[in-house]
């Protein structure tokens, strides 16, 4: 087995060790790279780019197969990826993004010195970091395999002991076929896309489509016998009004999520109600869905009567829960929350917080009664178990 072959195995090796051990994901290039690095047939040679990450901390290792190269082509190469760093890490929503930029050579350190690594060892912004580095061949009696060297990748900003990734890498990359890795990686990223339709599929949005058409209904028949805006209405279809539940009323600690106040109001609710409830009940499943919205919806409402006199009606107190729902599943999957909607669930939650104590008619109280409700609800039942 030739020098190339072994970078070759080696590669794959990598890859497959990092996906299944290490909980690494092969992810799309960022950038389209001009400056391909290719084998004497003129082939392009691989590349592999894998993403992990720790809450908002994100880690990047692109694993480049090169042969001999010039240091002005290595270099043109390193400038390039580095270019689009920034916006791979806003793409992520990343606070810091650190990323490990590692060529795989079919040569010794000392046969081939490549200036250019020294070079552009280290990158480091506020919040970025690129590490650049190679894996060579390890300088071996004659009668030995060759084997490469994983001593030289600089690692040292992650977890990752370079003895232990070897260890993990050796039998694959001399007891397995390219084929059979690639196969094996294939097995290992289907495993993981299936665990993640599990977990953001669990469930159908049946009754969060029932309930905006509850609340639609009852908002026609408010403008058919009065007006949504008029407050006599309100009160006879169930708005939350303080004398009247202090009386013996406790429905209407229930109802008010029914209800909404002119047309601007169920309209902006609807809207939240169908991005947010349909992610949670397709989450949690229809059932504890229900239970979390109504579990919110009541804390909301009674938020409201504790500390807010004034008549209200409309479900953001529920809707408010959805938020406190996500945020105990970001307490349970914190990694894969922030990969894919954290960033944006928590900056939606603070500015409509926000909004709520700038704006004074708008009812705080009922949201974070609401919220606090709607993440209680979640912890008592828990996220629904997934099938192995």
């Amino acid at each position: 087995m030739n020098n190339t072959m072994v970078r070759d195995q080696w590669f794959w090796a990598l890859i497959l060790t990092l996906t299944k051990e290490y909980d690494f994901q092969i992810v799309e290039s960022p950038y389209k790279n001009t400056h391909s690095f290719l084998d004497p047939t003129g082939k392009e040679l691989e590349q592999c780019l894998l993403l992990r990450n720790s809450g908002r901390q994100f880690e990047l290792i692109r694993l480049q197969c090169v042969d001999f190269v010039w240091n002005s082509t290595l270099a043109r190469d390193i400038r390039s990826f580095s270019e689009h760093i920034p916006s791979f890490r806003q793409k992520l929503k990343a606070s810091h993004l650190k990323v490990y930029n590692v060529y795989l050579f079919p040569f010794s350190k000392h046969d081939y010195p490549i200036q250019a690594l020294d070079e552009f060892e280290s990158l480091t912004e506020s919040k970025y970091a690129l590490y650049t580095s190679g894996a060579y061949f390890k300088e071996t009696e004659l009668s030995e395999s060759p084997q490469i060297d994983l001593a030289t990748m600089q690692l040292t900003e992650t977890e990752i002991k370079t003895d232990d990734l070897y260890n993990k890498s050796l039998h694959r990359a001399f007891l397995s076929t390219i084929d059979q890795m690639k196969r094996e990686i294939v097995v290992e990223e289907k495993r993981k896309e299936k665990k993640f339709n599990q977990i953001f599929h669990y469930g159908k949005p049946i009754w969060t489509f029932l309930i905006l058409f509850i609340n639609f209904v009852l908002f026609a028949l408010m403008e058919w016998v009065g007006s949504s805006t008029d407050p006599e209405t309100l009160i006879a279809f169930g708005a939350k009004w303080t004398p009247l539940i202090m009386a013996g009323e406790y429905w209407r600690l229930i109802t008010p999520m029914f209800l909404h106040i002119g047309i601007v109001h169920i309209l902006f609710n609807s809207l939240a109600l169908y991005f947010l409830g349909t992610v949670v009940e397709r989450i949690y499943g229809s059932m504890r869905f229900l239970w979390i919205y109504f579990f919110a919806g009541f804390f909301g409402t009674l938020a409201s009567f504790l500390f807010n006199p004034h008549l209200a009606a409309g479900a953001s107190g529920a809707i408010f829960g959805c938020f406190g729902a996500l945020l105990f599943f970001g307490l349970k999957h914190r990694n894969l929350f922030f990969r894919t909607m954290g960033t944006d669930i928590i900056f939606i939650l603070l500015f409509n917080l926000g909004i709520g104590f700038v704006i004074p008619i708008i009812d705080n109280y009922g949201h974070l009664g609401g919220l606090i409700g709607g993440f209680i609800a979640a912890a008592l039942i828990g996220l629904p178990k997934l099938k192995s």
